[in-house]
């Protein structure tokens, strides 16, 4: 799988959507002024005289019940840099939180984790309703088991325009709220341009519990009452891993959105274009492994364009890998609009329990009586492998729809009026090539395209479509690829997680911190550090050390000074200059000698005795 080093890949729908080139990139920036800052307040102040192209650095910590104001006016080509000393070692705790408001920014390296807020934001791209955040990036951030119980958190809100979230990490967020959201205004003058031009991409997003109601969302840009406005963001290279908050793992409620080459993995929900007309949904992989509940994609809206996906051992949530709606007559925003003129082209599916496609979903349900028009289902590639049972295809009869060019095999296909379908031999033409089934040079697919489609002049890999096209998600090309394919944790988030990523690397973190940040991993998994020896940190703040042979509870600011507990001595004063001396509060001056009998390993200065044996 090959990196994209294009910022905006080459788009298949770039013709449809000229706006593409207007969402901005952020330029290095120029070289400023660089200043360390050790406190929330330090930073604020600083900050006041802040000028484009300046860097602000923080401290490497742990933050306890803090508020991160920052606030700045850097331009395109000197945005104002604010900067973790360390990349994930500015660690904030407890009911901490960050609010930003001006443009040309860029905020990196920051971590909350431990802790929640009582209701709102996390991490808010405002610092008041007139103060919105513009042409500001977060990145290399996380956001980690940040919930307080009983209350409604998002994890990040974005306000504004022209906003990037990138190489981030959003995990355990089981608590009701959207993990990452756009906001929008409640209207916008006529005549003015609607679009917000966000970016949000190479974040992973990870571990999410299923809520059982609605509000467990990953991702939503709109409301339903401004889901008319045409948003224009983009959403790509994300990895979502187990996210099972609710059926809507992505909830579209606004207008020609992009959400492309992003990687759905063993997640109980689905993509749902749920309000809002005329979005892209290209080159995603759903890899649902036969967990129960994976689904695919719901359609609902007008003019949707969905277009060289791969669907795989999803379980029909929703009752089918892809479900096009019907809708109520005249509905309200709220309600649901039928999925008129979309289009499903050149999509493999692989695998799937259930249905492949379900027409007119929830047809004669809450007041749903308008069947989709114009539906064109081109090109499309369905393959049961052992999964045979049942029809591709379920629904109602829809009157005026083109399909044509698909191919099938190993199931029936459910349609009384087979047309623009074909049975043809695919599962043994295909090979298996990073876990995804791919045509053979043999395969049925191959050159077998029908019907004139211009906009689609790229693969799910980025390589182009020569004509003769071929059906499905992939043409067989020996083109550079030029999009990576799906997503693992190495290939998105942060740099400096790494791949491993679970509650252990925050307990290194937050212990690596507290001992002065003496890096040195030992082959038991133990921190060795030179003072004080290997330390057992897996339980951090508790905290076993080889040495006396005790369990520590660690406590205070941590650095070259500390406070510790032991069960039998009491609370500990370590300085780690003067250990083999360690200070107990209630028995003094202690001298640790590993070179002593087995049954004396303490001596009390005080008293002239061994003792701990």
């Amino acid at each position: 799988m090959r990196k994209n080093t294009s910022v905006y890949p080459s788009n298949p729908f770039r013709a449809a959507f000229p706006w593409l080139p207007l969402l901005a990139i952020l330029a290095a920036p120029f070289a400023g002024a660089v200043t360390l800052v050790d406190s929330p307040n330090a930073l604020r102040t600083a900050m006041t005289t802040a000028a484009p192209g300046d860097t602000f650095v923080v401290a490497d910590g742990i933050y306890d019940n803090v508020y991160w104001l920052i606030v700045g006016e850097g331009t395109e080509e000197a945005p104002i840099t604010i900067r973790a000393e360390t990349p994930g070692r500015v660690i904030s705790t407890g009911r901490s939180r960050m609010s930003i408001g001006g443009q040309h920014m860029v905020i990196e390296g920051f971590v909350f984790t431990d802790g929640g807020v009582p209701g709102g934001n996390v991490i808010e791209f405002r610092t008041s309703s007139s103060q919105l955040a513009h042409h500001v990036r977060l990145t290399q951030c996380a956001v980690i088991n940040y919930n307080m119980p009983g209350t409604r958190t998002f994890y990040v809100s974005i306000y504004g325009t022209h906003n990037r979230v990138d190489h981030c990490y959003f995990a355990e967020h089981n608590q009701n709220g959207v993990t990452l959201v756009v906001w929008l205004p409640a209207s916008v003058p006529a005549g003015q341009d609607e679009g917000v031009y966000h970016r949000i991409d190479n974040n992973h997003f990870a571990d999410r519990i299923d809520g059982g109601e609605n509000g467990w969302e990953t991702i939503r840009i709109g409301t339903s009452a401004t889901s008319m406005q045409s948003t224009r963001v983009i959403v790509e290279e994300n990895l979502f891993s187990r996210v099972d908050g609710e059926i809507e793992i992505i909830s579209n409620k606004s207008c020609e959105n992009i959400y492309r080459n992003n990687t759905f993995f063993h997640s109980q929900g689905t993509l749902t274009l749920r309000h809002g007309d005329r979005c892209v949904v290209d080159g995603n992989y759903f890899l649902g492994g036969r967990v129960p509940r994976t689904g695919g994609i719901r359609v609902i809206g007008e003019d949707h364009l969905i277009m060289n996906n791969y669907i795989a051992g999803t379980t029909g949530r929703d009752g089918a890998a892809i479900t096009v709606y019907a809708g109520v007559p005249d509905s309200p925003l709220d309600e649901y609009f039928a999925a008129h003129n979309a289009t499903i082209a050149f999509n493999t599916f692989y695998f799937i329990e259930g249905p492949f496609l379900s027409l007119a979903t929830g047809f004669g349900s809450r007041d749903r009586t308008v069947l989709p028009e114009n539906l064109v289902f081109a090109n499309n590639v369905m393959i049961a492998g052992t999964l045979t049972s049942g029809p591709f295809v379920v629904g109602e009869e829809i009157p005026s729809h083109f399909f044509e060019g698909n191919l099938f095999e190993g199931r029936a296909l459910g349609l009384s009026s087979p047309d623009g379908f074909s049975e043809a031999t695919l599962f043994t033409t295909h090979a298996f090539a990073d876990g995804i089934l791919r045509p053979r040079a043999n395969s049925p697919v191959v050159g077998a395209a029908v019907g004139d489609y211009p906009d689609v002049i790229e693969d799910i890999d980025g390589q182009p479509r020569t004509e003769p096209k071929d059906a499905g998600f992939d043409q067989r090309s020996s083109a550079p690829v030029t999009r990576r394919g799906w997503l693992s944790p190495a290939d998105v988030g942060p740099d400096w997680i790494g791949e491993d990523r679970d509650t252990r690397f925050v307990t290194w973190l937050r212990a690596e911190l507290y001992f002065g940040d003496r890096r040195g991993e030992t082959a038991d998994g133990e921190l060795a550090l030179a003072a004080l020896g290997a330390l057992h940190i897996d339980l951090f703040p508790w905290v076993y050390h080889n040495i006396t042979g005790a369990w520590w509870y660690t406590a205070g600011t941590g650095g070259e000074t500390f406070w510790a507990h032991d069960n039998d001595l009491g609370w500990l004063h370590l300085l780690p200059d003067a250990f083999p001396w360690i200070y107990s509060a209630d028995l003094g001056w202690l001298y640790h000698d590993s070179g002593t009998a087995p049954d004396r390993h303490l001596w009390q200065h005080d008293e002239d005795t061994w003792f701990r044996g």
